[in-house]
């Protein structure tokens, strides 16, 4: 994985969430990149530190939820169809990332 493809961006928004309330859309680009670049942990942690009543009224923070979930429990069925989903524009490239990686990583798994 290249784990510096969004290191910039990453190191804004975590920023911005010190110094300010961000939205929602910052939310969803954080978590996404956590999880591109496997910080597992760093993403549970953002998990919880977002209010209730936005995870609540955020399909895409839902499914990056169920994307994280199937990550943690090692189920690359459940992933690739977590992960299958029309993603926004701030986060797509992101996922397609995300969803090529773990896509060649599942495939050489079958062939060693």
């Amino acid at each position: 994985m290249q784990e510096n493809k969004y290191s910039d961006l990453m190191k804004k928004i975590e920023l911005e969430e010190l110094n300010t309330n961000i939205d929602v859309d910052s939310y969803i680009q954080l978590l996404a990149i956590y999880l591109y670049q496997d910080k597992i942990a760093d993403a549970k942690f953002l998990w919880k530190r977002i209010p209730q009543a936005v995870k609540k009224e955020n399909n895409e923070l839902e499914r990056l939820n169920l994307v994280m979930s199937a990550l943690i429990a090692n189920n690359a069925t459940d992933f690739f169809r977590q992960v299958d989903y029309p993603w926004p524009g701030n986060i797509k490239h992101i996922m397609q990332d995300l969803f090529g990686n773990d896509k060649l990583i599942d495939i050489s798994l079958i062939f060693i």
